[in-house]
């Protein structure tokens, strides 16, 4: 595992998904609601922790998950449920979160080099260049460039 690269991920990924904050915290407040019903156990609610970006993720495919049994009349509720619009932008999101899922999942693999997280990183910065801001080899967060 290449802690350093799943810290630098960890970062960018969060940079990258402050533009969909207002989604997430409406689904966060959805599954804090609803971590008080009792269903079936692979159904229940989770919550989010804000360290880890992966979290989030994880979050949101609960939420995707929990959705078609969620009783849409209940007054609590009611004024937490996305739009028609935040419904197709958390699609899209999670269309994205999930590429960025498998590279962490690949970073914390034992088997992973620097070499192999510097060229998972630069496939990252190739689809979602705003994250080169954390993850390019001289960006300012990098404290050894000679380390990338």
């Amino acid at each position: 595992m290449i802690g350093c690269a799943s810290h630098l991920l960890n970062l960018a990924v969060k940079f990258y998904l402050q533009d969909a904050e207002i989604i997430v915290n409406k689904v966060c407040e959805v599954m804090k609601k609803l971590k008080t019903i009792k269903k079936a156990a692979e159904l229940t609610a989770i919550v989010r922790n804000k360290t880890r970006w992966s979290s989030t993720y994880d979050i949101l495919c609960r939420y995707l998950q929990i959705k078609p049994f969620i009783n849409r009349e209940d007054d609590e509720l009611k004024e937490l449920f996305l739009t028609a619009n935040e419904e197709v932008v958390l699609d899209q999101m999670m269309s994205e979160m999930k590429n960025l899922d498998s590279v962490t999942k690949k970073l914390q693999a034992e088997s992973t080099t620097m070499s192999d997280a510097r060229s998972l990183f630069d496939a990252v910065i190739r689809k979602f260049p705003a994250l080169a801001k954390y993850l390019q080899f001289d960006s300012k967060i990098v404290h050894s460039k000679e380390f990338e």
